[in-house]
C-alpha cells in the first residue's frame, strides 16, 4: 500500500505481479507512477483518485487484467494510454473521470481489443468501448460498429458537430454521451 501523503514519483517494485484493490487509492499527491515489466494485473480501484498523475501511461506486456475502476478519477492523466497485446480483461469504469486522456493505443497483436482514432474498440471493430475524453473536433464512428458501450464518450466535451450513429448500431450503453456539451446533434 502506498501512504496517502506520498508525493512525486513512485516506482512499483520490480517483483510485483499484482497491485491489490485500492492499493494507491487517494494518493492524490503522486505525479508519476512507474509500473514494473512483470506486472500482470490491478485490482479494483487500485489507483483511483490519484488525481495528480500526468503524462502517458504504459501497461507492460504480460499485463492481462485491469480491475474495475483501476484508474478511476485520475483527472490529470493527460497523455496516451498504451495497452499491451496481453490485456484481455478490462473492468468497468477503468478510466472514468480521466477527462484529459489524449488517446488510447492498443498493441496490434492484442486478440481482444484494437485502437482507431485514439479510441478502443473490440478486435473486429464492432464494439466501441471508450473514446479519449480530450478528443477534439468531429468524430467518426466506423460503420462496422454495432455496440456503443456505457460511458464510451463520457465527458468528451470537446467533440463537436453532429455525430453519425452507424445504421448497424443495436445497443447504446447508459451514459454513453454524458457530458458531450459541444455536440449539436445525432444522425
Amino acid at each position: 500500500l502506498c501512504p496517502n501523503a506520498k508525493t512525486g514519483s513512485y516506482v512499483v517494485l520490480t517483483s510485483t505481479k499484482h497491485i491489490a484493490g485500492s492499493a494507491f487509492e487517494n494518493c492524490y499527491k503522486l505525479t508519476d507512477i512507474s509500473l514494473p515489466s512483470g506486472l500482470q494485473s490491478t485490482g479494483s480501484y487500485a489507483f483511483s483518485y490519484c488525481s495528480c498523475i500526468t503524462g502517458d501511461l504504459t501497461l507492460p506486456e504480460g499485463f492481462d487484467k485491469m480491475g474495475e475502476g483501476s484508474f478511476y478519477h485520475c483527472d490529470k492523466l493527460n497523455g496516451n494510454i498504451n495497452i499491451p497485446s496481453t490485456l484481455t480483461s478490462w473492468g468497468n469504469y477503468c478510466f472514468l473521470h480521466c477527462d484529459n486522456i489524449a488517446s488510447f493505443s492498443v498493441n496490434a497483436a492484442n486478440p481482444m481489443y484494437a485502437s482507431s482514432n485514439g479510441s478502443v474498440y473490440s478486435k473486429n471493430m464492432d464494439s466501441l468501448f471508450i473514446c479519449p475524453p480530450a478528443y477534439t473536433g468531429n468524430y467518426t464512428i466506423p460503420a462496422s460498429v454495432r455496440l456503443i458501450g456505457s460511458h464510451a464518450f463520457y465527458n468528451c466535451s470537446k467533440i463537436t458537430g453532429i455525430l453519425q450513429i452507424p445504421a448497424l448500431v443495436e445497443y447504446i450503453g447508459y451514459y454513453a454521451f454524458y457530458g458531450c456539451k459541444q455536440l449539436t446533434g445525432f444522425d
